[in-house]
This record gives C-alpha cells, sequence and structure tokens, in this order.
C-alpha cells in the first residue's frame, strides 16, 4: 500500500513544484503503466491529468474515470488506482494536496456554498479549463530557489491555483466542492478495522475512515472492542503472520511484514517473538523443516 502524498515525494518520476504549509502541488510523469495499486491519501487532493487515463476506486466502490485534460476532487481516504497510458504518449498527472486546516481557511474567501445545492463527496469530473493549464505550465518559469528565498510567493502562487477556479466555475461550486471535502460519513467501526487491519495506518487514520474523532473512535473502540485500537490491531496483525508463515516458505519475513502492516521489518520481529516465544524466521523453520 502507498501512503501519499508522503511515498510520492521521493520518487525520481515526480517533481514538487510547490510546497507550503498544508499543502502541496506535484507533477507525477510515468512512461508504463500502474494497475491497481492501493493507496491511502493522507491528504484530499484534486487530481488533473494531462496525458493517460487514471482510474480510482474509493473504499465504497465509488469509480472515477479521469481522461486527459479532465480532473477530480478526491476526499481523502483509501482508494485503488491505476494510471493508463497510451505508450507513445505516457502518463502525465498534475496533485495538488491539501488538509483540513488549509481546506477551511480557503472556503472562506470563495464565492457562497450554493445553499440550494446539498453538498455530496463525489461529483464528476470537469474539464480542466485552459487557464488552470496555463497556471501549471507557469511552474516551469519559476524556479524553487524563488520559493525557498521568498515563502510568501509560494503560499500566494498556491492560493492563486484556487482563486482561479473559483472565478470560472459556476458561483459557489468550488466552495460547495471543497466543504464537501470536510464531511466524512460515520462509517461501521467493525468492518472498517476488519477490512483495513493490516494497512500501515495510524490510529487517527483509522478513526478518519470510521467519520469519527480520534477521542470519540478511541472511546468506541474500547466499547465494542474490549481493548485498546494498537492493541487490537498488533494481535490481529499477528495473528495473520502467523498464518501466512504456516503457508508460505517463499514468502520472506520481510515480505510478510509489510502484508500485515508493519512498514519495519525489525518492530515485527520484536513484536513476533514477545507474542509467540520465537522469531517469524525460526518459526518459518521449524514449521518447514516438518515437513
Amino acid at each position: 500500500m502507498l501512503t501519499v502524498p508522503k511515498r510520492l515525494l521521493d520518487l525520481p518520476n515526480v517533481t514538487i513544484l510547490n510546497h507550503i504549509k498544508g499543502g502541496y502541488l506535484i507533477k507525477k510523469e510515468l512512461s508504463e503503466p500502474v494497475l491497481a495499486r492501493t493507496s491511502y491519501l493522507s491528504m484530499h487532493a484534486i487530481t488533473m491529468v494531462t496525458a493517460g487515463t487514471q482510474h480510482l476506486r474509493t473504499d465504497g466502490g465509488a469509480v472515477y474515470e479521469v481522461k486527459a485534460s479532465n480532473m477530480a476532487f478526491l476526499q481523502k481516504g483509501m482508494y485503488t488506482v491505476s494510471d493508463l497510458m497510451k505508450l507513445e504518449n505516457g502518463f502525465e498527472v498534475y496533485l495538488i494536496y491539501v488538509d483540513d486546516a488549509y481546506l477551511s481557511s480557503i472556503i472562506p474567501d470563495l464565492t457562497p456554498l450554493v445553499p440550494t445545492k446539498k453538498p455530496s463527496t463525489i461529483y464528476p469530473t470537469l474539464t480542466v479549463p485552459p487557464v488552470v493549464e496555463h497556471y501549471l505550465k507557469s511552474y516551469e518559469a519559476l524556479p524553487q530557489v524563488l520559493f525557498e528565498r521568498q515563502p510568501a510567493l509560494a503560499e500566494i502562487k498556491f492560493r492563486e491555483f484556487f482563486l482561479l477556479m473559483d472565478a470560472i466555475l459556476p458561483p459557489g461550486e468550488l466552495a460547495t466542492r471543497l466543504n464537501a471535502l470536510l464531511k466524512t460519513p460515520v462509517g461501521n467501526l467493525r468492518q472498517v478495522m476488519e477490512r483495513h487491519f493490516d494497512k500501515p495506518l495510524t490510529i487517527g487514520d483509522y478513526a478518519y475512515l470510521t467519520g469519527r474523532s480520534e477521542s470519540t473512535f478511541r472511546r468506541e473502540f474500547k466499547q465494542r472492542f474490549g481493548t485498546s485500537p494498537r492493541q487490537w490491531l498488533i494481535e490481529k496483525r499477528l495473528s495473520k503472520a502467523h498464518e501466512l508463515l504456516k503457508e508460505s516458505r517463499q514468502d520472506a519475513v520481510a515480505d510478510i511484514a509489510l502484508q500485515v502492516g508493519y512498514e519495519h521489518v525489525s518492530h515485527f520481529i520484536q513484536a513476533f517473538k514477545r507474542q509467540y516465544g520465537c522469531t517469524p524466521g525460526d518459526f518459518q523453520g521449524a514449521v518447514f523443516s516438518k515437513g
């Protein structure tokens, strides 16, 4: 699973065009397609495809198809993402990532919400307006050193995107779309946890996926499961790892650690040894030596 934007920022095919407190603008280019990659958006995103096609499926089953010259607004959460292309053209996308605090700060400066329009987390894609295409291309003439020397310029340039979109879209539409991103429906706590316990997410991430504040999440979790989220996750992950180690001698311990939500193999080994009294490697070796 890929946590974005964090895991994208250091990739060679990704260029960070702007970075402010609470937001990123990046450009991603691919020469080969990427199919059905599970991703967790830790920030809300606006994806603008300039070459190829992007398919996205939300955790709830909603599907986006973002073709070249189109854009979509994505609420943070779990997605299955495919980046597709005609090989001669490659794949190119611009992505704006923003957190709740930035959205809350920008919305009051936009044309007010349309009171008769019911906010929704799912909207059809939009055509990228020509003026926004020019905005994205303008970064080619702005070396990053300018933003480093004058952080206020980065803030103004980042904000320019939202003001341009607000001026182009029907009155109130941008504010309505952005406001909808801030509204997370309350989900079934047990279903969310059973579906995603093996993902490398924080307690705060799990709380968000269930539509609860972290304090409410912890309280309800304790009431329903009789233990803390952290302890429950450890036990679920180690139980799954125990089964995987018994089933396959082909998977390395590091691979199994990743499959059950541990990003650091050393942490996985220590937790497994505390739980079962031996290291994962020793357990796997003992299982298959008997066979």
